[in-house]
């Protein structure tokens, strides 16, 4: 894949997957503020702990901070393993396995925050992680998991399944979960070679970020859209490359 093309994607990536986190937990990237709001839950060895690793993560030192948050969980083993703070912990493990490459892991975190929000009944914020757990499965490669996720089919132009990430976003009029599970779509289908499908998912995607003029997602889709546009033309140019030689050989 082209150093352009990649570099693109990736910021694509991870900008959906920085709006999953800003509207379903605390950013890892807060301030003093965030900190503090966290500080004033009940003083106890997993908030204190919580607060070490965030700002080990800030300071960059992201090791540092996957001990930190592994050793928080591990204190907290006789408390409520379903708290909303633990699942915080949850997630902030999976952002900062994903920023080490431990991609498998991140999923395994993930999977336990989407558990506790299908108990609690938070179908929002369900959606929004399953999406970025599909983003996760793209990144390994498996781009038919993540379009399974993402919408429940393989099979082109039929409608996405109930609880599929897409469906969760469009039952619950949440427009930026649904830009974000579109992108994602559309990465996916695009690192597929299903080009044509790309373009529909980017297209929904820009609509609905034109519709709430959200500038980074617009600037996100339109890069979806030229991306894949420059990758079908490059698709065709080699099919016709291809058809020249055998006409060729036919010839000769």
């Amino acid at each position: 894949m082209p150093y352009r093309i990649r570099r693109v994607w990736a910021v694509i990536f991870l900008t959906t997957l920085t709006l999953c986190l800003w509207l379903a937990h605390p950013s890892l990237t807060i301030g003093h503020q965030g900190i503090a709001e966290i500080a004033t839950a009940k003083s106890s060895a997993l908030t204190q702990l919580v607060q070490e690793g965030l700002k080990l993560y800030q300071a960059s030192d992201i090791q540092g901070a996957i001990k930190c948050w592994q050793k928080a969980l591990s204190s907290d083993q006789e408390g409520d393993s379903n708290s909303a703070e633990r699942i915080n912990v949850l997630v902030y493990l999976s952002r900062a396995y994903q920023q080490v490459g431990k991609i498998p892991e991140a999923i395994a975190q993930l999977k336990q925050v989407i558990a506790y929000y299908r108990q609690t009944n938070e179908p929002i914020k369900v959606g929004r992680m399953i999406t970025e757990q599909a983003q996760l499965y793209s990144s390994l490669g498996q781009h038919r998991r993540a379009v399974a996720i993402l919408c429940g089919q393989n099979q082109i132009n039929l409608p996405c399944t109930q609880d599929s990430a897409l469906e969760i976003a469009r039952h619950h009029s949440d427009s930026l979960g649904e830009v974000a599970a579109w992108g994602s779509l559309g990465n996916a289908h695009r690192l597929q070679g299903e080009y044509e499908q790309a373009i529909q998912d980017f297209e929904g995607s820009y609509e609905i970020a034109q519709r709430i003029n959200h500038q980074t997602y617009i600037g996100s889709s339109l890069n979806g859209l030229a991306n894949t546009y420059a990758s079908l033309a490059k698709s065709n140019e080699r099919r016709a490359e291809f058809a020249s030689e055998v006409s060729d050989h036919k010839s000769a």
